[in-house]
């Protein structure tokens, strides 16, 4: 007596499955979380990675897409640069939260800037004015606070009033503040990026 139809697909569906989950738990083996018995059924769980799902951003023309592609190559540069300042400010914070004494907090500020001067000096002259513009507004968006207000909190008013000044002569504005509605083609960029379809 020849089985019935749905009952082999059935049975060719389980032998299948059966085969793909033994080859999924032996090459990733890694990602099986555990697996318990219910109801005389063995269930197997997996830990699976967070998938992003991003809508395409909407490019109206050529010159939107050229922009775009541009934009793109100049983020690669300047926002590992970006990710760099924030880690150091954070470093920097903590360090200061252990010296007691002004004096002793504006020596370690002396000398850890020429350490960091000497280690970023030669990535940051890499940049052209376009992306040193892209990197003061980076740096809004990684910290919170403008170039200006960094400067100003570390280096003091004086510093912070040269630096503007030597940064308008390049066009560029160290009070750029990040808004990610004003820039979202950037903000739409860094999260493909964070998400690994860049």
């Amino acid at each position: 007596m020849h089985m019935p139809v749905k009952r082999y697909i059935l049975l060719l569906f389980i032998i299948i499955s059966t085969v793909f989950i033994n080859v999924k738990i032996s090459a990733q083996s890694d990602s099986l979380k555990y697996g318990y018995i219910y109801n005389n059924d063995t269930l197997i769980h997996f830990k699976l990675s967070e998938a992003k799902v991003i809508a395409p951003y909407i490019l109206k023309n050529k010159r939107q897409k050229r922009k775009y592609t541009r934009l793109m190559r100049d983020i690669k540069k300047a926002y590992p640069l970006a990710k760099v300042v924030n880690n150091e400010l954070s470093i920097v914070r903590d360090t200061l939260s252990f010296i007691e004494g002004k004096k002793a907090q504006k020596k370690f500020m002396k000398q850890y800037e020429k350490v960091v001067y000497k280690k970023y000096i030669d990535s940051l002259k890499r940049l052209n004015i376009r992306q040193g513009k892209l990197f003061i507004k980076l740096i809004s968006r990684e910290t919170g606070e403008t170039g200006y207000e960094l400067i100003k909190e570390y280096r003091g008013n004086f510093s912070a009033f040269f630096w503007q000044s030597m940064a308008r002569l390049f066009s560029a504005n160290l009070k750029s503040d990040y808004d990610p509605e004003e820039d979202a083609m950037i903000e739409d960029i860094i999260k493909r990026m964070e998400a690994g379809l860049i």
